[in-house]
C-alpha cells in the first residue's frame, strides 16, 4: 500500500492494471462476501421453505429500494474524500463523512414509516404473509446502511480497503451463523422465527459492522490527520453531498422499485414465473460482486485523478477495469455453461417431479441469459463508477429512469399481458435492458461532458474550506 505521507492510492503507476487490482480486489471481496451472505440466507430459507425464500427475495428487493437511497447518498462522501485526498487537503476529509452520518439518521425518520406504510400495497400478494414481517424488521435498522456507507467512504476514498474487507467478512459470518439459529430456532431456548429471524440476523450483523468502523474511524491517528472528530453540521458540505447524492439515490430507488414491480408483473403469469425470477436473482447476487467492486474502485481512482488534475489517466484505468471484468467473466462462464445441472439442484427443493423437470430446464436457460447480462452490466457499472467520480449523478438518474421503465418494465408488461411467455422471459428482458444501458452510458462517457465536481478548481474548494472554519 502507499505510504501514509503520500496521496497516491497504491505503490503502482497511476491508472495501471496493478493499481486497479490492488484497490478493486478487496472491494470485490467485500461485495462477494455480502452477496454470498445473501445467497446463503436464501439457501437457508429455501431449505426452510421455498415460499419463504421467494417471499424474502420479493421483500428484499423492495427493501433494497430504500437501502440504496441511503447508500447512494451517504456513499457520495467517497467522491469528496477521494478528491480531497488527491488535493492533499487531509483536514477536510472527515467533514463530508460526518454530514452523511447525520443525513442517514435524519432520513431514517422519514423512510422507515414510509416503507412500512407502502409495503403491503407494492409487494406481490402471494408473498405478503411471510414477506411483510421480513421487510418491516429490516427497515427498522435502515439508518445503519447509510452510516456504513459514509464510514466506508472514508477508507475507500483513500485507497485503504483492507479494513473494510475484514470487517465486512466478519459481519457476514455473524449473519450466516445467526440465520441458522434464528430461522430454525434452538429447541427449548429460541423459537423458530422463519423469515423474520433472517431479518433480525441481518440487523445484528450490520450493527457489529457499524460499531467496528466507528472504532477505527475515531482512532487518534485519524483524528489528528483527517479531523475525523469534526462532527459539526456543515451546510456547504451537506448541500454538496446531497446535490450529487440525491440523483444517484433516486436512480437506484427507481430501478429497484421497477424490479419489485417486475416480480408483480411476472407473478400475473404464474407463481412459477416469479419463482424463476427469484431463483435467478439469487444466482445473479452471487456473481454481481465483481461489478460492484470495480465500480467503487473506479470511483475512488478517478476522483483522486480529478483532485490531482490528472484526468488524462482516466482512459488507462477504464481499459484496465474492462480487462479485469472480461477475465473474471470468462471464469464465471465455467459454472454457468459447463455445470448448470449442479447449480439448478441447489435451488429446486420441495417441488413436484413435473415442476422439477420444468424448472431445471428453465434454470439452465436463465443461467445463459444471466451470464450475458452480467457481462454487459459489468461494463455499465465500470462506466457509472467513472461518471459518479465526476459528479454526473443527474445524468445517471435520467438514464436509469428511462432505460429501466422503457427497456425492462414496459416490455415485460406487454409480453405477459398479450402473449404466452416462457419461464425465463424475465432474464431475456433483463439482458436487453443491460444492452440499452451500455449504449447510453458508453455514449455519455465518450461525450466527455460528465465532470461536474472538480475540487482542483480553486473556486470550488475555496468555498468548502471557508464554510468549515
Amino acid at each position: 500500500m502507499a505510504s501514509k505521507h503520500t496521496n497516491a492510492l497504491s505503490p503502482y503507476p497511476s491508472g495501471s492494471l496493478n493499481e486497479l487490482l490492488v484497490i478493486s480486489l478487496p472491494l470485490m471481496l467485500v461485495a462477494f462476501s455480502t452477496q454470498f451472505m445473501l445467497f446463503c440466507d436464501r439457501m437457508i430459507l429455501t431449505s426452510y421453505s421455498t415460499l419463504a425464500m421467494s417471499s424474502a427475495c420479493n421483500a428484499g428487493t423492495l427493501f433494497s429500494s430504500f437501502q440504496m437511497v441511503m447508500i447512494s447518498i451517504a456513499g457520495i462522501a467517497e467522491i469528496f474524500v477521494g478528491q480531497f485526498n488527491g488535493l492533499k487537503k487531509y483536514k477536510f476529509i472527515g467533514i463530508p463523512v460526518w454530514q452523511m452520518i447525520w443525513f442517514s439518521l435524519a432520513a431514517g425518520a422519514f423512510l422507515i414509516p414510509l416503507g412500512i406504510t407502502i409495503a403491503p400495497y407494492i409487494m406481490a400478494q402471494s408473498f405478503r404473509l411471510e414477506g411483510l414481517p421480513y421487510f418491516n424488521t429490516l427497515i427498522l435498522f435502515l439508518p445503519l446502511q447509510g452510516i456504513t456507507a459514509a464510514l466506508t467512504s472514508f477508507f475507500i476514498g483513500r485507497g485503504h480497503v483492507r479494513l473494510i474487507t475484514t470487517v465486512t467478512i466478519i459481519g457476514d459470518l455473524i449473519n450466516i451463523i445467526l440465520d441458522i439459529i434464528l430461522i430454525y430456532g434452538v429447541e427449548g431456548y429460541i423459537p423458530s422465527m422463519g423469515v423474520k429471524g433472517s431479518a433480525i440476523a441481518t440487523n445484528i450483523a450490520q450493527s457489529v459492522i457499524v460499531l467496528t468502523l466507528f472504532f477505527y474511524f475515531l482512532q487518534k491517528k485519524n483524528i489528528h490527520r483527517f479531523a475525523t472528530n469534526r462532527l459539526k453540521y456543515n451546510d456547504k458540505f451537506m448541500k454538496g453531498c446531497l446535490k450529487l447524492g440525491i440523483p444517484s439515490a433516486a436512480a437506484h430507488f427507481i430501478e429497484y422499485m421497477a424490479w419489485t414491480l417486475l416480480f408483480v408483473i411476472v407473478s400475473w403469469e404464474s407463481d412459477d414465473h416469479a419463482m424463476i425470477l427469484a431463483i435467478g436473482q439469487s444466482i445473479f447476487l452471487v456473481f454481481q460482486f465483481m461489478s460492484e467492486g470495480l465500480s467503487k474502485a473506479m470511483t475512488a481512482v478517478v476522483s483522486n485523478f480529478i483532485g490531482r488534475g490528472k484526468k488524462k489517466l482516466i482512459p488507462k484505468s477504464l481499459k484496465s477495469a474492462f480487462f479485469i471484468h472480461i477475465f473474471i467473466m470468462a471464469i464465471v462462464a465455467i459454472p454457468a455453461f459447463i455445470f448448470p445441472e449442479e447449480i439448478a439442484k441447489i435451488f429446486i427443493k420441495n417441488v413436484t417431479y413435473e415442476q422439477f423437470i420444468t424448472m431445471k430446464k428453465t434454470i439452465h436457460q436463465s443461467l445463459a441469459w444471466i451470464w450475458i447480462y452480467l457481462l454487459i452490466d459489468g461494463f455499465v457499472w465500470v462506466i457509472i463508477g467513472v461518471l459518479t467520480a465526476g459528479g454526473d449523478t443527474l445524468f445517471i438518474l435520467l438514464a436509469s429512469a428511462i432505460s429501466v421503465w422503457f427497456a425492462a418494465i414496459l416490455p415485460a408488461y406487454l409480453i405477459v399481458e398479450f402473449s404466452t411467455c416462457s419461464l425465463s422471459v424475465s432474464w431475456k428482458i433483463t439482458a436487453f435492458f443491460g444492452l440499452v444501458n451500455l449504449l447510453i452510458y458508453g455514449w455519455r462517457y465518450i461525450s466527455g461532458n460528465w465532470i461536474h465536481l472538480n475540487l482542483s478548481q480553486e473556486s470550488q474548494v475555496k468555498r468548502l474550506i471557508e464554510s468549515s472554519k
